[in-house]
């Protein structure tokens, strides 16, 4: 309701870690971070589109990285950065997710692109990340099979273009320092 009190932003994480990395055409690394992928019934269907691209794309290194998940947990933010800018594309998959979501708005500060599902980020803070065929692929609008044809089937400037293109669309929508001024100081000032 307009009477309440209510703020919606980006929270910050550090954009000296997760910073935009060189892209690497050659990669054959496709990775995944949301928690839980493996066991939690609302991913249930990612976890079998994770496996099923999986082996679709048998020249690819498959990575589910996050608790309870096949490739185990990083601890440390920079390894977790790391690992995003060595992989040529992130997968984040996760039905019930939370708008928000630092594993994927940190796909993009580091500029590679996502295979993701469109409907599960519509209405939400991320989805104005999510592009097809622009940041990345969705699989709402591509099967599987034609997902892994695009990604097989790139050329090195597309690839180029779709990471640039997920850094930018990052910074075009996400600002740190402008939000805490026009959204959070408003926000604590009328807490008082």
């Amino acid at each position: 309701p307009p009477n309440k009190n209510v703020v919606f932003y980006h929270q910050e994480f550090d954009l000296d870690v997760f910073h935009k990395g060189e892209p690497d055409f050659n990669s054959k690394k496709i990775a995944s971070f949301v928690h839980c992928l493996e066991e939690h019934d609302i991913f249930k269907q990612d976890w079998i589109d994770f496996q099923e691209l999986e082996k679709l794309l048998p020249e690819y290194e498959f990575k589910s990285y996050g608790i309870s998940n096949r490739d185990g947990t990083i601890v440390e933010q920079k390894d977790l950065a790391d690992k995003m800018r060595e992989s040529k594309f992130g997968i984040h998959l996760k039905g019930g997710g939370d708008g928000f979501g630092h594993g994927i708005h940190s796909w993009f500060a580091v500029g590679r692109p996502v295979i993701f599902r469109g409907s599960q980020y519509e209405g939400k803070l991320a989805g104005n990340l999510l592009k097809h065929g622009v940041t990345g692929f969705d699989i709402d609008k591509l099967s599987l099979q034609k997902t892994a044809e695009k990604i097989r089937n790139l050329t090195k400037d597309e690839y180029d273009t779709m990471c640039e293109n997920a850094y930018k669309t990052f910074k075009e929508v996400v600002n740190f320092t402008e939000e805490f001024e026009t959204k959070l100081k408003p926000f604590f000032a009328k807490l008082i």
